[in-house]
């Protein structure tokens, strides 16, 4: 009875010892938690000082009233676009944690105000020369000045105002590398596919639907295009990965190969819709990339706030979709 009680009293002992130092010390527990965060958050910090020090600008595209350059025009202003890309190699990196240099990024946008419906990209100051010189030598027509930055007259007021907000972003359902439907979807390969009825351009619907809104009702459509390589996004190697898997060319595909089927190629194995899509997956990994975020805001007084407005981009993202590659949605 003599060692029970030792024992129970040496234990007892350990309990206060610990609740002792527990209590003493219990408010060094939570820093200690927050310490892997310490490094996101001081880059955060840093980031957001060194983006409210650059000038961006916003310039005005008024495209000429008639576009007879095949879509593939744009797809070629978009490449010189991505050489606003600066790589960040060890003074860049050095920079990035001391300073918060990030990636310059441009900004898409179409805005409907007023019964007006523009075309405006937001741009570094010093790419403006780089931005117009792209768009000018696919189409020497299009008109491009800058202006006022429409967001500063966005109707900001209190929750209890006389103007109600709806906006949402845009997301991907499969992985980024399935592609959407592109503008080869769009329009009939004959040597006459210039002309405007061989050609469907999706973004009608869009501008039929903007064409449509009150005066006191706004919708914004934001393309954020970052440019990266396989470096900043690994979607290189992502791509090939799925690619050997669709093909059969993974070890665990190839031990469930008969030893019929081991002789065949991989082309030889595939289904003529598996076909297309491992060429729609090769043909987008082939290409300069942009990490893109999508946004869209609709703006209406209460009076005139029609929830079936909100729809109107939904419905433009949808006619991008396919079920065998890739369709977008609405984050949530």
């Amino acid at each position: 009875m003599e060692f029970n009680n030792i024992a129970i009293s040496v234990d007892q002992l350990w309990l206060n010892m610990i609740q002792d130092v527990f209590l003493a010390w219990w408010y060094i527990i939570p820093p200690l938690l927050l310490v892997p965060l310490v490094p996101q958050a001081w880059l955060w910090w840093r980031q957001e000082m060194w983006e409210a020090k650059q000038q961006y600008i916003v310039l005005e595209i008024t495209p000429p009233p008639v576009v007879e350059k095949p879509f593939k025009s744009m797809e070629q202003v978009m490449a010189n676009f991505w050489g606003i890309y600066s790589s960040l190699g060890l003074v860049k990196i050095i920079s990035k944690w001391a300073k918060g240099r990030k990636m310059y990024y441009l900004s898409l946008e179409i805005a409907c105000i007023k019964n007006e419906i523009r075309m405006y990209i937001r741009i570094l100051k010093n790419h403006r020369d780089t931005v117009e010189a792209s768009i000018y030598s696919q189409f020497p027509d299009a008109e491009i000045k800058e202006v006022y930055d429409y967001i500063e007259n966005a109707p900001i007021q209190s929750p209890y105002g006389n103007w109600d907000l709806y906006g949402f972003d845009e997301m991907l359902i499969k992985p980024d590398v399935y592609p959407i439907k592109t503008y080869a979807n769009f329009f009939e390969e004959k040597a006459d596919q210039n002309r405007e009825e061989k050609r469907i351009d999706p973004i009608n619907a869009l501008f039929e639907g903007l064409s449509k809104l009150k005066a006191n009702e706004q919708i914004w459509l934001q393309f954020r295009i970052e440019p990266a390589t396989n470096n900043d996004n690994n979607y290189l190697d992502r791509g090939k990965k799925l690619i050997d898997r669709l093909t059969y060319r993974t070890a665990k595909n190839k031990n469930k190969q008969t030893e019929a089927e081991s002789f065949l190629p991989p082309e030889m194995k595939l289904t003529a819709k598996e076909k297309e899509t491992v060429n729609a997956i090769e043909n987008k990994i082939s290409k300069q990339i942009f990490q893109t975020a999508i946004r869209c805001i609709y703006f209406a007084e209460k009076s005139v706030y029609e929830r079936g407005r909100r729809t109107l981009a939904e419905q433009f993202f949808s006619g991008f979709s396919t079920q065998d590659l890739n369709s977008m949605k609405k984050w949530k």
